[in-house]
């Protein structure tokens, strides 16, 4: 089957109550207890391309962090001009310039804190550079284009697929329940549809149950798989 030209690499949680030094609590995850699984999808379909699961803290390594090193092994084999979404866990300008490196494109939230964001990224502005609702700046240091957009909180992002000042009009609802066309960066409106492939695949595979109670993990995964 041939690889989708846009994808998303996230989480997913595989339930197992058994025990397991593979195990791990997510307290804020609807699946609280089991395996936490790192996965790269189709954006579009839900299709499963690649999976990882996470032994814990010694999968990171080198010095960049397991978010990277996550994404890293699996874009592994991605054809050229492939695009990958992924959430702040994972965005870092070392990432993005890795990636752009191998020729695939990326778009990712980013936590403000992450090391060599140009300063409008910040939390803390001067009155005069605050942004009002709607509003957003961008700064490019090629290939990264870092964008800061306002919306009901700041919505801060990296790419590397789009030109800084491209937007497009999406529509929104309002509190009323009425829906209005709200001009917004490409970027950010490419990253909220590319995103969802890996909600898409556990959506399904919550639709298509096949696991059982099982105390032996190897099983557990064996059922995911």
């Amino acid at each position: 089957m041939d690889n989708s030209s846009k994808q998303a690499i996230d989480e997913c949680m595989v339930k197992f109550k058994g025990r397991s030094t593979l195990k791990q609590y997510m307290p804020k995850k609807p699946i609280k207890r089991g395996f936490k699984i790192w996965a790269r999808c189709d954006s579009k379909t839900g299709y499963l391309y690649q999976f990882e699961i996470y032994t814990g803290k010694g999968d990171s390594m080198e010095d960049e962090g397991l978010g990277y090193n996550v994404v890293i092994k699996l874009s592994t084999g991605l054809p050229e001009n492939t695009m990958l979404a992924f959430d702040n866990f994972f965005t870092s300008c070392n990432l993005m310039d890795a990636l752009y490196q191998k020729n695939i494109f990326a778009v990712g939230t980013v936590r403000v804190n992450r090391k060599d964001l140009p300063e409008i990224m910040k939390r803390s502005q001067p009155k005069h550079l605050r942004l009002e609702k709607g509003q957003f700046a961008a700064v490019t240091a090629e290939p990264i284009t870092a964008i800061k957009w306002l919306d009901t909180r700041d919505v801060t992002i990296l790419t590397t697929a789009h030109h800084p000042t491209d937007t497009v009009f999406v529509k929104r609802t309002q509190k009323d329940g009425t829906k209005k066309e709200v001009l917004i960066p490409k970027a950010i409106a490419q990253y909220t549809l590319t995103m969802g492939g890996v909600d898409h695949f556990d959506h399904f595979r919550s639709s298509y149950p096949i696991s059982r109670k099982c105390r032996k993990f190897w099983m557990t995964v064996f059922l995911y798989v």
